[in-house]
């Protein structure tokens, strides 16, 4: 399904429930998300990804793929409830089919263990899991969505996972050697939090009190991208698509507005210099400003 956004993947958690730190709008309604996904497959998006965990956003998404006449045209990715028993293949499978029955697609290109502690127990039944959902043709690959950078090494070491989720940003260089092995291992690679979950763009004189120690960051992220006459948006979507080269990214969007411009970006010309300085410039974040699960939000 080659496009010219064909390493770009629509985000759908904000389709189906309020989502990101410097979300204002809340949950779209239905004919808003319409639009978001009609304006996504415009620009040449063909790749969505969701979760059974991301309020009714498969409901959603399936909605809308029906109503434009583009589920056969789409690759849908998808996660399974965090709490299903990874080593219980029925329950599995079971869970697998319903998304698939929301999603209103015939197989899912790829399916996600939605926690890392899927691979605790993957010698012990989280393999015949997921070699279950390929023999039932419910997706063309497995994968887990990890969280920590040891774990998603163990993930690549794991037979049956083929497809790899981590976030990776401007801030945060924990995962980059996990991404340069995983790409060389041929996986299919899905990076997320290209925007830390809408943080870096937010105006740093404007954080709510409990995200004041990101402040001197986020400053300092605004100096960089000016340096190179960028809006942070560009240099965040720009840094991402050329620091991980055959990645797939994931970007989400409140609206349609929001899309297109992503779009653009994506499609723009590479930034000479852009990759080296940030990971100079950002060598080492600590894991509280990285970790949006470490935010409090009191």
């Amino acid at each position: 399904m080659n496009s010219p956004a064909g390493g770009l993947v629509l985000g759908c958690v904000q389709l189906g429930m309020p989502y990101g730190v410097a979300n204002a709008s809340g949950k779209p309604e239905y004919r808003t998300a319409l639009r978001i996904v009609a304006q996504a497959f415009k620009g040449g998006v063909r790749a969505f990804d969701t979760a059974t965990a991301y309020g009714d956003s498969e409901s959603v998404l399936g909605r809308c793929l029906a109503e434009l006449g583009i589920r056969d045209k789409v690759e849908v990715f998808s996660k399974l409830p965090p709490e299903v028993d990874p080593a219980n293949p029925a329950a599995v499978l079971a869970c697998a089919r319903s998304s698939i029955e929301r999603l209103g697609v015939d197989t899912l290109a790829g399916i996600l263990f939605h926690r890392e502690s899927a691979l605790e127990s993957w010698d012990s039944g989280g393999l015949d899991s997921a070699q279950a959902l390929l023999d039932n043709h419910l997706a063309s690959q497995v994968g887990v969505s990890c969280y920590q950078p040891q774990a998603a090494f163990d993930a690549l070491s794991r037979p049956g996972v083929d497809v790899l989720q981590v976030p990776a940003n401007i801030l945060d260089r924990r995962f980059a050697q996990v991404c340069t092995a995983a790409l060389k291992q041929g996986k299919t690679l899905m990076l997320r939090s290209v925007f830390l979950q809408g943080l870096l763009l937010m105006d740093p004189e404007t954080l709510p009190a409990h995200m004041q120690f990101a402040a001197p960051r986020l400053r300092a992220v605004r100096t960089l991208a000016d340096s190179f006459a960028l809006p942070v948006r560009l240099a965040a979507l720009l840094y991402a698509r050329a620091a991980f080269p055959g990645g797939r990214v994931l970007v989400g969007a409140e609206t349609p507005e929001q899309v297109r411009e992503n779009v653009a970006v994506w499609n723009m010309l590479p930034v000479p210099g852009l990759v080296e300085t940030v990971e100079r410039s950002f060598p080492n974040e600590e894991e509280r400003l990285l970790n949006p699960t470490l935010w409090e939000s009191r």
